[in-house]
């Protein structure tokens, strides 16, 4: 994120919360602040952050990404589940018809690592 642009995000973020006291932090103004922007608050495994604050620090600190970054990670990430979903199957289905005759009982077992002991 460019200077200037992070100016502007904190100076958004800084109208809403520009009262020095609330009852109950306002997160759903500030992400909107944000948000209003493009950006997406993450967590440090760059998915969407949830959850609460608590401590003793008086600031908190989150990671910002942009909604096209967020948008293609999870994308990637979608490839890389299927791709392992779909490699598992396959394997699974290689292990269930190499071993037919033995369900049938008619021949030894075939496995992908044999184990003498």
């Amino acid at each position: 994120m460019k200077v200037a642009e992070k100016k502007k995000v904190n100076k958004a973020v800084g109208v809403v919360v520009d009262p020095t006291y609330f009852n109950e932090i306002p997160l759903a103004d500030i992400m909107a602040a944000i948000e209003g922007f493009g950006y997406l608050v993450v967590d440090e495994e760059h998915n969407r952050w949830s959850g609460f604050l608590c401590g003793r620090e008086d600031q908190a600190m989150f990671d910002i990404l942009s909604k096209e970054t967020g948008k293609l990670l999870e994308t990637v990430g979608t490839y890389i589940f299927f791709a392992v979903l779909i490699t598992f199957a396959i394997w699974v289905f290689y292990i269930f018809f190499t071993n037919i005759k033995t369900l049938k009982g008619e021949g030894d077992a075939h496995t992908t690592k044999e184990a003498h002991s």
